[in-house]
């Protein structure tokens, strides 16, 4: 069996066979970055639709619209201007400022955040502690520093599922 059915296969186990949930929400504000993320995605999760979202904005209206019930995974970049970034979508999609409908729907879908910016996978630093807090609360499940690898992108996502399982387990 490769890693992509696995992935896959996780994916359906974590969320129920049945449940409808088939698309990976892709977050960045740089086009190119946000497009080689989606074919990535796509590539390491075979058979589910790749949605992309320029930023917190429009990721939230995705997620709480058209793709409410339907997100599998969200893999969002860290650092996303104007306005709110990815910590606070994170946030917003299952932490502290999920609405309870938001939250309802995404407590079990797996989001990853990435950034080239190496203070956040050190606690000593302000945006490294930020991160940490984040990631202790639940509200996303595993860092991934850029610039990475499509086999990197597949273990993250492995992680990210075996974290949302232990907390629901909890």
């Amino acid at each position: 069996m490769s890693d992509t059915k696995n992935i896959g296969e996780a994916l359906k186990d974590l969320h129920g066979e049945e449940s409808g949930r088939d698309t990976i929400l892709c977050v960045d504000d740089l086009e190119m970055l946000r497009n080689t993320l989606g074919r990535m995605a796509g590539m390491v999760v075979r058979g589910l639709n790749v949605e992309t979202a320029d930023g917190y904005e429009e990721a939230i209206d995705k997620a709480s619209g058209d793709l409410r019930g339907r997100l599998a995974l969200v893999i969002t970049d860290t650092e996303m201007p104007p306005g709110k970034n990815g910590m606070e979508l994170a946030k917003a999609l299952k932490g502290k400022n999920a609405t309870p409908e938001i939250l309802k729907d995404m407590q079990r879908v797996p989001v990853i955040i990435n950034s080239g910016n190496s203070n956040y996978e050190h606690p000593r630093y302000e945006d490294g502690a930020a991160m940490q807090a984040l990631l202790e609360s639940g509200a996303a499940d595993v860092f991934l520093a850029k610039p990475f690898m499509p086999d990197e992108l597949r273990e993250a996502i492995l992680e990210a599922i075996n974290r949302v399982r232990e907390r629901g387990e909890k």
